[in-house]
């Protein structure tokens, strides 16, 4: 804690300097609370705290203010030189605001002890001047000059603070001079850090909160005492009590010196700016009312409050939807723009379009590939960078310097990030939804004209009937039309629907001299569903159309029966059979197998092929009353011969 004579820890210094504070303010306030007559320094004889002065409580307040938050950051980081200038301006604070309290004393006093108090006096605010400039001229990044402009304030302001002090006592009012020029000087340059051309969003927002500090804090007790005094009019308000505002000053600048988070300065800063203006506008036209008017205090501040009402909030409103127009999220164009990203016809195109629409929403002034393993937003770098996850097939991204160097990403920001990314993954799962239901949409209309189409034209090509032909050809149209419609044809009896295929297998097989084997066994009055029509008929269809095609077999045989609460089909040939590797896969170089698998599985059926050599044998299971499909399971694939 103490080596070689020093403190070395932030918490002893602090505790040192906050001692030697409360100690100053103690012993003051004990000075200012004995009585003009004796007895003094006793309990019983002490004035009443009512009987202090406004004036004395604001100087009390504002010194004591001063010197803990200068020392608070001093014994943080006492070896950085913006801070020491920072903790000398607050040192001289306390000192020409409890000196200035003397004149308050009912203690009698020497006339020597209160020229003394009035050189103290002096030569703080003087010196508060001095230190507040060589901070501006330096911090946040040094002003072309620092140097001579710390010189030509320590030569110009000491020099003169120095000759009122080795003068007359009847010439320290010149005092009230110095302190507006050098206030005048420390608006200059807080201005000049505002503006210059900073490429550092964060030391941009330093510069523009420390400008605003000195404007708030600063600005009433120039406005309302220094200006009068050194052009000769009286002060508009009292001194003591114009140094109220300092307080609000010390705080600003300790934020600043800090850095601590700033990423709202745009929004709130502004908004703490309008009310101190308007704060400062009711306190002057309450007093030109007084002043000019002659009227009441009460009056004027009823009719100060009137005025803020009817004109002030509307202005400040007026005034802030101009000032953050800019700012304002349109909602409608960020969806259009995530929408148009995700609709574009290609992964490239998609992340291009995500990294545009990224660009042009927080206009970054380097947008990189950021960390591949974000999850989620993430701002970092005190506000100099924002991090987005993947999204659109783009990778990770690291956005740097909002609005091309001028501002810090917010946490405002950071949520609208987020939004965007939930947004898009949102639209884009919607999308892929989409594209697989057309996917599948694409492949039930293939399978069905694979199986039934190909089956009923190839039937129809044998038939030697004219009429006959016809009559399939027409059938065939009206299926066609029904696998447009998604309608899978009505609901039929088991036995009409089992009579219908066996006369059609039975004349596409001997058109090729294929015997049909067939046996149905059947309850009598039972129907079947539309999907269950739809699947028993083309799995038939599609097997039927597999044994005259590669099959070589002289007959087949097809057995429907009634199990339960299934449709139990057997299908067997005495053909050339396939190898097992293929009956793994779904049977062959086609997709025949494979759409009787997916319609009875997805059905919750059962399906199952043997082939050994000679023959093929197919047994499947279709559930009844279970019309509404199970999810297909298993990777679609597409459809072919």
């Amino acid at each position: 804690m103490i080596e070689n004579g020093r403190l070395t820890t932030p918490a002893a210094r602090l505790v040192v300097l906050v001692l030697a504070g409360v100690v100053l303010a103690g012993g003051l306030l004990a000075a200012m609370l004995q009585p003009a007559q004796p007895p003094y320094w006793t309990l019983a004889n002490l004035r009443p705290l009512a009987d202090l002065p406004a004036g004395f409580w604001v100087s009390w307040a504002v010194g004591l203010g001063a010197w803990l938050v200068s020392a608070w950051v001093f014994a943080l980081r006492p070896q950085d030189c913006a801070i020491r200038l920072f903790a000398l301006s607050g040192a001289m604070t306390l000192a020409f605001t409890f000196a200035g309290s003397f004149s308050a004393l009912a203690l009698p006093l020497g006339e020597a002890a209160l020229v003394a108090a009035a050189r103290i006096n002096a030569a703080g605010a003087s010196g508060f001047g001095i230190a507040i400039i060589a901070l501006f001229a330096t911090y946040p990044a040094p002003l072309p000059g620092a140097r001579l402009l710390q010189a030509a304030a320590l030569l110009g302001f000491g020099g003169w603070t120095l000759a009122i002090l080795v003068g007359p006592p009847e010439g320290l009012g010149a005092v009230q001079a110095i302190t507006f020029f050098e206030m005048v000087a420390i608006l200059a340059l807080a201005l000049a850090q505002a503006v210059r051309p900073w490429r550092d969003p964060g030391k941009r927002a330093i510069a523009v909160w420390l400008g605003l500090s000195v404007l708030i804090g600063a600005g009433p007790f120039i406005g309302l005492v220094a200006t009068p005094l050194t052009f000769g009019f009286d002060a508009l308000m009292d001194e003591n009590l114009a140094f109220a505002s300092f307080l609000l000053f010390y705080i600003g600048i300790a934020i600043g010196l800090m850095r601590y988070r700033l990423f709202d300065l745009g929004t709130w800063a502004y908004g703490l700016l309008f009310y101190a203006l308007a704060g400062a506008g009711l306190m002057l036209f309450d007093l030109a009312l007084i002043s000019v008017l002659a009227v009441s205090p009460a009056t004027a501040f009823a009719a100060t409050l009137g005025l803020v009402a009817v004109s002030w909030l509307p202005l400040r409103d007026w005034v802030w939807s101009r000032v953050m127009r800019r700012r304002q999220v349109d909602e409608a164009a960020i969806f259009a723009g995530v929408a148009q990203a995700v609709l574009m016809p290609t992964p490239e195109a998609r992340a291009a379009a995500w990294r545009a629409l990224v660009a042009d929403i927080f206009s970054p002034l380097d947008l990189a590939e950021g960390e591949a393993q974000l999850a989620a937003v993430r701002l970092g770098e005190d506000g100099k960078q924002l991090d987005l996850p993947p999204a659109l097939g783009a990778p990770a991204l690291a956005l740097r310097f909002k609005q091309k160097g001028q501002a810090l990403f917010t946490r405002r920001d950071e949520a609208l990030a987020q939004q965007l990314v939930s947004l898009a993954e949102l639209v884009e799962s919607s999308r892929s939804a989409y594209d697989q239901g057309v996917n599948q949409e694409r492949l039930r209309i293939a399978r069905d004209i694979h199986d039934n189409i190909g089956a009923q034209l190839m039937q129809a090509l044998h038939s030697d009937e004219a009429g006959r032909k016809d009559a399939m050809i027409r059938n065939t149209l009206a299926d066609l039309r029904e696998i447009i419609n998604n309608s899978q044809g009505a609901e039929l009896p088991l036995e009409a629907l089992l009579a219908d295929l066996r006369a059609e297998a039975g004349e596409r097989l001997e058109a090729h001299g294929i015997v049909l084997d067939w046996e149905g066994e059947v309850p009598e009055g039972l129907s079947l569903s539309k999907p269950e029509v739809h699947s028993l008929r083309s799995a038939i269809r599609e097997a039927t159309s597999n044994v005259i095609k590669h099959s070589g077999a002289g007959w087949m045989r097809i057995a429907v029966s009634v199990d339960g609460a299934a449709i139990a089909l057997a299908i067997s040939d005495d053909g050339c059979g396939f190898a097992d590797t293929a009956c793994a896969s779904g049977g062959g170089s086609g997709h025949g197998i494979a759409n009787m698998r997916t319609r009875f599985v997805s059905m919750g059926g059962e399906f199952a092929i043997a082939s050994h050599g000679a023959g093929t044998a197919i047994t499947a299971r279709l559930p009844l009353g279970r019309a509404s499909a199970a999810p297909v399971r298993g990777r679609p694939r597409m459809v072919g011969t």
